[in-house]
Parts: structure tokens; sequence; C-alpha cells
């Protein structure tokens, strides 16, 4: 065991210093003053990441002083991603890092359900029944008996049409659960965790599109309601709210908000849904201080907790009253104001008094939460800095890694280091080390710089967010424990405790071990699967890719927390492969070494029928960071599953490994790194195309290129800047992107070189675009007017309108099988006018709707063809949908049948 301990003390160094004062600013610690003399909680409720009404948040935090918590029921898996190519799970994870970086600019906290987000609903019933609306019940009864919130705020109406379903019923499960929560008769299996909660009342958020109330005009006044004015210029610390509200709500990137910060104030509108009314306020009857701990509520009326209740009270109006005098904070002009602290040493004593009185009390979850806000207040008073880092980002259970830890006391107070602890790595060498170096006493204005070799423990779990680490089915993770749903951010991340005694009073503070690593580059790798893959896909348009490349940049001098991994990591080289049956196919994966010295066997999981050579392979890998690649070759039987997922392994030791890495990484959110099981999703189908070489230009990020690589045998993503009439007419097709025509490039600039390419015998197939941010007034080369129309039951019948054409013939004969098996929807932004040139191929309808006929137009023109499709092609083909490769493959053959 190698130990190394050393101390300085900055009186006796050659550049002596005085013991540092706070460098807190006074408005800062008056604002947490304030935060811990309010005890009154909030949950606001939405259905998806961004839904949340960041103004309230920002304004009930920081200018009222409550915990505010913001439930999202889902991650935002069924949304669009305009920075980069996740999606799925892999969005769900990229949004949740986005709310709770929203969440640290507001100051609010953040809950989910373990509902997913499975696209566009147009109905209630639809969106209840896909989610499973008991278990989505219970989830949001978890959630408020575990946040324990005085007043429930819907993001929705209960009882008003929204076009999206899932608003609705966020706000009508919410309804219900705001009563179920304070009845233990339901959800009782929860009470091993939580305790049933009564909130005061359950209002709506009333906002303009609903046509209820029109804020800022006609308000149609309701039986029930009250409002809330926000002030837009009352400036925290060095912004106002509206500043801190427009950044809050700006971290939601990847869905391309900007908001700006409003110069008038507003008024929010709640109107009464449950519970107690509320005439003007909606804290109304609601005791928000200290002394609600001696109320009925916590039955807690004896003479000690009243005393200590007393103390705690009279201390924090004492500090804050401190810090008037001596640095005279005032509000002005709505604009709170204040020189840096200088009393730090004066009102700590009195924090420390406070936290202790606090202690006495009995449990509860305002106890827990302002001793937490306490201690963290006293760590940024003494600025007492406490560092963790490791000689890797990843480590492996039972692995070897050097530890190094540093303390800094740089104020004027006696610290006493009592403990070093971890979940996941042995600190018995720490602890030898800091016996050595300090005999656990800290000095004023003394450092300690500690380094050990440790030992990651056994037992330690792979970082993996707990809700993924479940079966799942359409409409939601299926979790025995509500927790990991329901709590942001719930995977295993390395971490330090260090307890202190601090003025006779012990602080438990918990710092990330982190691992620092070089510079990186301005355009990055954000998305890992194991093998790296550049997450910035090449974008049409120069400035496009600045707002990526500034989405995505990093600050030279990164750190990370560390994360836990298996010893190697499997990569297949594609997510998604089409194959043919009864044929042997080339599955190809690498296999990289995360620790040194892994070798082992390589084999697949396949269907029992199918055939593999050979059935392993070996591996040999000695230092961290190498990759072998291994290929096999498998037969598909006839009337194999059309779509299957396999898997591979490693076995090391008698130890099987079957993780691979993703990793999701941008400038404003937490690099989040995870290990979910390896898998190729392998579609099997008999298709045929007569393009061998294709164009495709980018819209918005979309993978859609990679899927038409199994189609052809050449994909060359253009630049529209780039494209020649002479270089397009090398090409079989040119296939447009998804929302080219939403992105600001000015498309129709190319409309006449692309109508020349189709006179004389070229195809061009444009996806979908939205109407609703078109940056350009015609859309398609040929023009046709887009609706904000959907068809999102993804099972919908499908009649052709056409059944003769070759789209449907050639080279596959297209069936009604064909349109099985198709994910989240069916089509979206169907057009619903056209040039009579236009032919409607395929009809559909959703539910008992009307039947649309422009989800596939097709145009003959000269010697060629131009085809507009509102069909989810973006979605199916990466999703491995049989039918939709099919029909995709008749489009590239399109003009090709002599």
């Amino acid at each position: 065991m190698v130990v190394v301990g050393f101390i300085s003390n900055f009186k006796n160094a050659s550049l002596a210093r005085e013991p540092k004062k706070s460098s807190m600013p006074a408005a800062a610690v008056y604002q947490e003053i304030k935060k811990l003399q309010v005890l009154s909680k909030v949950l606001y409720v939405g259905a998806h990441p961004d839904d949340e009404n960041n103004k309230l948040i920002t304004h009930l935090t920081n200018n009222n002083h409550c915990d505010v918590a913001y439930l999202s029921l889902t991650r935002g898996e069924g949304g669009q991603n305009y920075i980069g190519s996740e999606t799925d799970t892999d969005l769900g994870v990229l949004r949740e890092q986005e709310l709770l970086a929203a969440r640290r600019i507001d100051g609010g906290s953040q809950y989910f359900t373990s509902a997913k987000d499975f696209g566009f609903s147009k109905y209630t019933e639809q969106t209840a029944n896909t989610w499973g609306e008991e278990a989505i019940l219970a989830d949001i009864v978890w959630v408020i008996r575990h946040f324990q919130p005085d007043i429930i705020i819907n993001r929705f109406p209960d009882y008003i049409e929204d076009k999206h379903a899932h608003h609705t019923v966020s706000a009508q499960l919410t309804k219900k659960a705001f009563e179920l929560a304070a009845d233990e008769n339901y959800f009782p299996e929860q009470l091993q965790q939580v305790k049933t909660w009564a909130a005061k009342r359950l209002v709506w958020n009333v906002y303009a599109e609903s046509g209820v109330k029109d804020i800022g005009g006609y308000v149609a006044y309701k039986p029930i309601y009250s409002s809330l004015t926000l002030a837009a210029n009352t400036s925290i610390l060095d912004k106002s709210i509206a500043q801190i509200a427009a950044e809050s709500r700006n971290q939601h990137r990847c869905q391309a908000l900007q908001a700006k910060a409003e110069r008038k104030d507003t008024i929010e509108y709640f109107e009464h849904v449950a519970g107690s009314p509320a005439k003007q306020d909606i804290f109304e009857g609601i005791t928000t201080d200290w002394s609600r701990l001696i109320g009925p509520d916590h039955r807690e009326a004896d003479s000690s907790i009243q005393k200590s209740i007393y103390k705690i009270t009279t201390l924090l109006e004492t500090v804050a009253a401190n810090i008037h005098v001596a640095t005279n904070i005032h509000v002005a002009s709505n604009k709170l104001v204040a020189s840096n602290m200088h009393v730090a040493n004066d009102i700590i004593p009195m924090l420390v008094a406070v936290l202790r009185e606090i202690k006495t009390l009995k449990s509860s979850t305002w106890k827990q939460r302002k001793e937490e806000a306490i201690q963290q207040l006293l760590v940024n008073l003494l600025a007492v800095e406490i560092t963790a880092t490791a000689n890797k980002e990843i480590l492996s259970p039972a692995e070897e890694v050097q530890i190094a830890f540093q303390l800094h006391n740089p104020s004027s107070i006696d610290i006493q280091l009592k403990e070093i602890s971890s979940s996941q790595i042995d600190t018995v060498a720490l602890k030898h080390a800091a016996a050595l170096a300090t005999d656990n006493f800290l000095l004023p204005a003394t450092h300690i710089s500690l380094s050990a070799a440790s030992k990651v423990l056994e037992e330690v779990p792979f970082s993996l967010p707990s809700w993924l680490g479940a079966h799942e089915n359409k409409g939601r993770y299926i979790l025995a424990n509500p927790a990991h749903a329901c709590l942001a951010n719930n995977q295993a991340a390395g971490s330090i405790s260090a307890t202190l005694t601090i003025l006779g009073q012990e602080l438990v503070i918990k710092t990330p071990i982190r691992y620092r690593y070089a510079t990186i580059a301005a355009e990055e790798k954000v998305v890992e699967h194991g093998v790296a893959e550049n997450s910035v896909a090449e974008n049409s348009v120069a400035e496009n890719r600045k707002a990526k490349k500034d989405a995505t940049a990093k600050d030279p001098s990164t750190e990370q927390p560390i994360n836990f991994g298996p010893p190697v990591v499997l990569t297949f080289a594609k997510e998604q492969q089409l194959v043919q049956q009864e044929h042997f196919q080339e599955i190809t994966l690498s296999v990289k070494a995360l620790s040194d010295a892994q070798h082992g066997e390589v084999s697949l999981a396949l269907p029992a029928d199918w055939q593999v050579s050979p059935l392993s392979s070996p591996l040999s890998l000695y230092k961290a960071g190498q990759e072998q690649q291994v290929t096999f070759q498998v037969f598909i039987p006839k009337g194999a599953e059309l779509v299957s997922n396999i898997g591979a392994s490693v076995q090391i030791d008698g130890k099987r490994y079957n993780r691979t890495l993703k990793k999701v990484a941008y400038k404003h959110i937490t690099t989040q790194i995870y290990f979910p099981i390896a898998s190729l999703r392998i579609t099997s189908t008999s298709l045929k195309t007569k393009a061998k070489k294709i164009a495709y230009i980018k819209g918005t990020q979309d993978a859609m290129d990679q899927s038409l690589a199994q189609l052809v045998h050449q994909v060359d993503s253009l630049d529209p800047l780039a494209i020649t009439f002479d270089k397009l007419k090398t090409y079989d097709a040119v296939v447009l992107g998804k929302r080219i025509y939403n992105i600001g490039i000015q498309f129709a600039n190319y409309h006449a070189m692309l109508q020349a390419y189709v006179q004389q015998g070229g195809l061009v197939i444009a996806q979908y675009n939205t109407n609703y941010d078109l940056t350009e007034e015609q859309v398609g080369i040929y023009p046709l007017a887009l609706t904000g129309n959907r068809i999102t039951d993804e099972q919908s019948a499908v009649e052709f309108l056409e059944p003769t054409s070759e789209i449907l013939n050639y080279p596959n004969k297209i069936t009604a099988a064909d349109f099985k098996g198709w994910k989240q929807e069916r089509a979206l932004f169907i057009p619903a006018q056209w040039d009579a040139s236009f032919t409607p191929i395929l009809r559909s309808r959703d539910f008992e709707e009307e039947s649309q006929d422009g989800s596939l137009l097709v145009r003959a023109v000269g010697k060629g063809y131009y085809v507009y499709s509102s069909l989810s092609f973006h979605r199916q083909l990466p999703a491995g949908v049989p039918g939709a490769y099919r029909l995709f493959a008749n489009l590239l053959s399109l003009g090709k049948n002599s």
C-alpha cells in the first residue's frame, strides 16, 4: 500500500497569507438565509421536459424562497433533437440532463415518473392505456408523498382538450393523485419508503393558448381563481428573475428553445382545481415559517421542540440582521445589492448553533432539507474546498486506482477531519494517509494533500440510469422501486464523503471523485457507443454547424465524475442491420478494454435455430483502450422473426460481460457515461432495389443516411452549398433530409437545379417538414400546402389509392403486411393541398377521424419523378421496420423498371 500525505500551513510559507475571508457575496448569503427561514413547497407538474413554466419556478424559488420541484411525467424520449443524433432512451438521457441543468439555474429540483414519451398522441384514452394509468398514477402519488408539497400546480387543464393528449392526461392523473396521496389505503406498499401526504390545494396555471383566460387581455372569470405578479426586473445577485428564467428555459437546447428575458411584469393566473380554495394568494392558509413544525401537522407541541424552533427562528433573524448592518444590503428599485461578505466569522457560529438545534428535531423532510442547506452554506462561508480525483475515468469492480484527496481550509476556524468514507472505493489507505499527515486536525489557513493506492469495491454496480435498467414496453419502464423511476439521475457515480467537525458540530460533505482529462476539440465526439462517433453530424448549413459546435464545445480544462463499468465493452458495427433469410450474413463487432490485461472468448447470443461460425472467438487485449474487431458468419433460417435482437458477450475468468458504452456530452449538461446491454437489431426481409448510388442532403439531425446505406452500394451526404447540376446527374436518386425547409438554408435557391435534374430523368425524394416553423415560402420543388395533421396510430389501416403504381409493385410487392410493426406514428405534417399533377398513393386515418391522402405523393415530370413523403421513415428505418425498408427500396427504384 502506497500512501502519501502532505500538509502545508500558509502562515509558514514563503508567501505568508492571512486566513481567507469568505468570497461568497453578501447578497448570496442573504438569499440563503431567507430560504432557510421559509418552509413551503410547491410541486409543478407537466408531461414533458420542456413543459415547465420557468418564470414561475424561478420566481417562487428566488423571490418567495420556496422549495419548488418540477415533475415531468416523461423524459421526452419521443421528441425531436436539433443538436445531435440521440433518439429514444438516449434522447431521454440528454433531456433529463437538460432539466437538471435548468434546475441548477432556477434553484428548483426535479422528479419524473416511469411514463415514456411514446410520441404525439391525440386521444386521452390512448395515452392513459399506453402509459398504464394505474402505474403512472402510483408514481405521481409516490412523488407527492416523497416531496410533500403544500401546493401542486398543473401546467395543463384536466377538462379542456389539448392537441397533445399527454398534456391533458398529466393533469387528469395529478388531480386523482392529489386525493389518493393522503389515503393510506392506496398504494400502501409505498409507505415503507414514504408517508401519506395531503397537499393544501391543487391549481391550474392558466395559459393563453387554452382560450379560457387570455393573459394580458380578456380574462374569463371562473368561480375561484387567484393570481401572482412576476416582477421581471427583481434582481437576485447579478441577474434579474427574468434573466434567470430565460437562462433556465434555454437549457432545452435539443428542442431549439430560445427564450428572451422579458422586460415587463407578467401575471400568472391560477384556477382552483381541488383542495382548499384560495381567493387571492395561492399561499393562503399555509404556514410558511418554522412554526409549522409545532403545529397539528407534526404534533410536536412539547416545550423542548418549541424552544428549539424559537432558537432557530431567532438565530436566523439575527444572522439576516447582521448581514444587513455589516454590509448595507438594501432593497432599492427591486434590486438586491450588497458588497462582498465580510461578516462570515460572526455568523458562522450562529449558523452552527442553528444546525445543532435542527438536529434535535424529530425526523422530517424539512429537518433533512434544512440540515443539508445549512451544511452547504457553512462550507461556502468557510470556503472549505474538498476535491477527490482518480487516475482513470472509468473504473471496474475490484480494480486498483490511485486516489488523490485534497482538503483546503483557508478560514480562521479549526477543522477536525474525523472520517473519510465511500460506498464504492476502499478508503482505508486514505484514512491512514490522513492520520499521518494531520493527526486529524486542520488548523486555520491549512491545506492537506493525500494520495493513496485504493481499490474499487467488488459489489459496485455499473453506471446506468436506474430507469434504464428495467424492462420496458411502449408506454413505460417497468420498475419494482418507484424511486428508480421518479428520482432524477439515479445512477452510480463515484463519490467520497468527508466528516468534519467545525465548532463542535459534525458536517458530512459528499464530493464527487473526478477525472481530469486533456483539452477537447470544440466540435467533439459527444455520443460514443463503444466506438467513437461524431456527435455533431455534418450539417447542411455553415451557420447550423456553428450553432451545434457552440452547443457541444467544452471547456479545455474539463473534469467529469468517474464512472463504474465492466473491464471490457462490446459494440456492434451497426445498431440495426438488414439481412436476407437463408443466407450467411457477416456480423461484426468490436471489443474495447477499459482495464489492462483482458483475455477471454467472445460469442454471440442468437435465437436457437440460427447458425453461427465460429462459435466463439479468442480475445487478447493487453492495455486499457485497446480494441479488437471480431467477425462472425450468421445464417438466418427461413421463417425467422422479421425483427430480432441479438446480443454478444465476453467470458473472462469465469465471468461474462455483455455491456456496451454510451456517452452523451454537451457543453450545457453534465457528461453521462453509461453501460446498457449490447444489442443489435436484425431486420430479416426479402427485398430488392434498383438504385446503386444516391445523394443525401441533410436537414435536421437524423440517421437516415446510415439506414439507406444498407439499401444501396453508395450514399453520399452532400452539403447543398457544394452541389452542382453535373454532380447531381451522377446519382440514381437525391433524398432530402427531414425538415429541410425548417432550418433556414434558403433551399428554394436549389429548386431550379433539382427541377432540371428531375426533368432529365432524375428522382428526388423529399421527407416531411413542419408547418409551424417554416423558413421558406415554398415547400417542395413543386409547391404543396402543409398542415399540422398527423396519423399517430402507427398501426392504422392503409388503403392503396393506386394499387398498380410502380411504387407499390416494383421491385417489391407491397402489401398491408408491410405497414405492420411501425413505430410511434404513421405520418406527420401531412399536406392537405397539392397540384393536380401529383398523384396520392396511400390513404389512412387516425382512429375515427377523416381519411388523409397526402402522406405519399408522386409527380412525374419529364423523364423523372418527384416524391413528397410525410411517412415517418426517419423513425422506421433506424428502428429496422421491414415494410418501411421495402417501401423505401421501391421509392429509390422509381422509374427504373425497364
